[in-house]
């Protein structure tokens, strides 16, 4: 009777690893790609802000603006701070995967 109760303890612990294991390869399957989507949402938001700055740069009007190293663009009150909203996107995110 123990020896019965001790194989059916076993076939059950096995079972359960086995589960486990499945279960744990399923999530670090997950996590992996959550990651890989974390650092492609990354660099296109660096490529985004790196377009935008590539724009103001290149812009046709050319303004006192340029002295401080800045674009347009980047020094007007509302519109810089679409990029300051992202630089610290950036930052954040740099932040969150390291």
């Amino acid at each position: 009777m123990i020896t019965f109760l001790l194989i059916a303890g076993l076939i059950i612990s096995l079972g359960l690893n086995v589960a486990t294991f499945i279960l744990i390869h399923i999530l670090l399957k997950k996590i992996k790609t959550y990651e890989q989507w974390v650092l492609e949402f990354k660099q296109q938001v660096e490529d985004t802000l790196t377009a935008m700055r590539k724009i103001d740069e290149d812009a046709t009007f050319k303004s006192s603006f340029e002295s401080t190293g800045k674009g347009a663009f980047e020094s007007d009150d509302q519109v810089g701070a679409v990029f300051k909203e992202l630089l610290v996107l950036i930052e954040e995110l740099n932040v969150r995967i390291q």
